[in-house]
């Protein structure tokens, strides 16, 4: 009698690297975004396809070696947030897509060689528009009375913080503005950073983008309004928050996989 043996099929389904900079809790309205998106397009985490997360919990230390242990891992497709995490990413691989959002200027940051032609592996959105920041400076000097310094919050290890500043410096310089550098690298020195800004009798605050702020956002929307700082911040959320205007293009969710770069990468997996 004939024994016909049988082998069990395995399906592969494609594989999502996710680098965020912050922590789970302080990035969830992103990846619930993110995973809806996912949704909308037929892709459901744990049936559809895996995804492998790593969180920077704001110390940009760590997004190299974060960035190496994807690669290592061999997923089809990285997708990240913010500037130090998408470099660290390109600067470990030049052969896995990577798909960014929330970052700042990509072209000075090295990331790609201009926006209609990225070239390499990265591509992705971008919050950053830099013809609106004069205007953001005049729109402070509307809602405060007799304004001459402003205090501007930034971390010194992203390099997004240089280009935002030499922006808002070149804007102050035709507005009569005086600017009052605040930095830290890690959250513990929020506090310190608004007692000196209150020392240098700072009377609004510009909140530069990075992952700290947006993860100590209540904490940061809290102390502006205990030192009375109307302040100019990254993020409509960090806006609802507290005492602060924002004033950036209109855009629906910051961290979505709409149908473009991220499907197209996880279609090309499929069509292996």
């Amino acid at each position: 009698m004939a024994v016909a043996n049988s082998r069990a099929t395995i399906t592969k389904i494609p594989r999502i690297g996710v680098l965020l900079p912050g922590a789970p809790v302080s990035s969830s309205p992103r990846t619930k975004a993110f995973l809806d998106g996912l949704g909308e397009l037929g892709y459901v985490e744990g049936r559809t396809i895996a995804i492998e997360w790593k969180w920077g919990y704001d110390q940009l230390d760590t997004l190299s070696g974060l960035a190496a242990d994807l690669v290592r891992s061999n997923v089809d497709v990285i997708v990240t947030g913010g500037t130090p995490a998408a470099k660290a990413l390109k600067a470990t691989t030049r052969a896995i897509p990577i798909v960014m959002a929330v970052v700042g200027d990509p072209v000075a940051s090295g990331l790609v060689d201009n926006l209609a032609r990225p070239g390499g592996n990265v591509t992705g959105f971008s919050i950053i528009a830099p013809e609106l920041g004069t205007k953001r400076l005049e729109l402070l000097k509307e809602i405060v009375s007799n304004l001459s310094t402003i205090a501007v919050l930034s971390n010194p290890k992203n390099p997004q913080s240089k280009i935002e500043m030499k922006d808002d410096a070149d804007g102050s310089s035709g507005n009569g503005l005086e600017l009052h550098s605040a930095e830290i690298s890690t959250e513990d020195g929020l506090e310190d950073a608004f007692l000196a800004m209150n020392k240098a009798t700072a009377q609004a605050l510009i909140l530069l983008t990075d992952s700290i702020f947006f993860s100590q956002r209540k904490r940061a929307v809290d102390l502006a309004g205990k030192y009375k700082l109307p302040s100019r911040v990254f993020l409509s959320s960090i806006c609802r928050r507290g005492r602060s205007n924002e004033l950036w293009p209109e855009r629906h969710r910051p961290f979505p996989p709409r149908r473009g770069v991220c499907r197209q990468d996880i279609e090309r997996y499929e069509a292996r």
